[in-house]
């Protein structure tokens, strides 16, 4: 059975070579590179070029990619794509990596691979998990003990204590690569705020039903800080991989936004990355009240006209 195709497509066109090469300068990060850091060798996983364009005045050969981004319900051939993508969720440390792709794959009604195309490798993988539920899984407990590693102080562990110990807390699990265009944030989170509220009223059983309710999202994250700046200091505007000052940097506008309305958050060093010129990558850990999602879908709308 085909998979089914779960959003209208986004159709962009990506940036001529000369673009990208002046953003991965201005950001440190190489555009071919997933957003953990690492350089995309699945050729099948990259967008496609689809042709050369000449400037008939002057010449000049320009490359540009043209991209029809679909989102699909994750399925068994998505497996090792999955995995491919979320081999750096816990910042290279070893974890129990298939079961957290098996159980994102079993869980049909709340989740989304991100393709070029239904036969393609998934180059974006959103989904959301419910913290108690999974609670005896070997990957809740893996992540649990990672963050509580990285985030020792007093305030973080009490912050921990409290996720990890209720019942409607909900792990939201978002990467894709990095090339992916920043216009597909808003969609991205729409159908996957969408999905959970759907799954709050269609689930078959009560008990179902009442694992999609939550009171907080735990999200965990990467971005970027220049030398000497200050990790608390809260950046404002869109947020599209740019230099705030001594804030951080964002590489997803969605995170900004969430950074800006959550509870809690803590941001510690990636162990398995080094320095992109002067900027330092770190994980970014963050808890974000449910009340407060609306409000992230509707700005990341109006930063792209949607």
């Amino acid at each position: 059975m085909a998979a089914e195709k779960k959003r209208p497509r986004i159709e962009t066109q990506g940036k001529d070579a000369e673009e990208s090469k002046r953003e991965a300068s201005d950001g440190g990060t190489d555009p071919t590179e997933t957003e953990e850091g690492e350089s995309e060798t699945n050729s099948e996983a990259e967008t496609e070029e689809d042709g050369e364009d000449r400037d008939g005045d002057d010449g000049v050969e320009q490359d540009h990619i043209d991209v029809d981004i679909e989102f699909y319900d994750p399925k068994e051939e998505d497996f090792l794509g999955i995995k491919s993508i979320l081999q750096l969720y816990m910042d290279g440390e070893p974890f129990s990596l298939s079961e957290l792709a098996d159980r994102i794959i079993q869980q049909k009604t709340v989740g989304s691979v991100v393709k070029t195309g239904e036969d393609g490798d998934p180059i974006g993988i959103i989904s959301v998990l419910n913290l108690h539920k999974h609670k005896k899984m070997a990957f809740v407990k893996e992540i649990e003990a990672h963050l509580r590693r990285k985030c020792p102080e007093k305030e973080s562990q009490q912050e921990l204590d409290k996720v990890f110990n209720a019942r409607e807390v909900g792990l939201i699990i978002s990467e894709r690569l990095l090339n992916c265009p920043p216009s597909m944030s808003a969609p991205l989170q729409d159908a996957i705020f969408d999905e959970i509220a759907w799954a709050t009223e269609d689930e078959p059983t009560e008990e179902l039903r009442k694992s999609f309710i939550f009171q907080k999202y735990l999200m965990i994250s990467r971005v970027y800080q220049p030398p000497g700046a200050n990790s608390a200091k809260r950046s404002h505007g869109s947020g599209i991989g740019t230099r705030k000052g001594n804030d951080l940097i964002f590489l997803r506008p969605e995170d900004e936004f969430f950074f800006e309305c959550c509870s809690w958050h803590k941001t510690y060093p990636c162990a398995r990355v080094e320095r992109e010129g002067d900027l330092q990558q770190l994980r970014l850990v963050m808890t974000v009240p449910a009340k407060k999602v609306d409000g992230v879908r509707s700005q990341l709308h109006h930063v792209f006209a949607t």
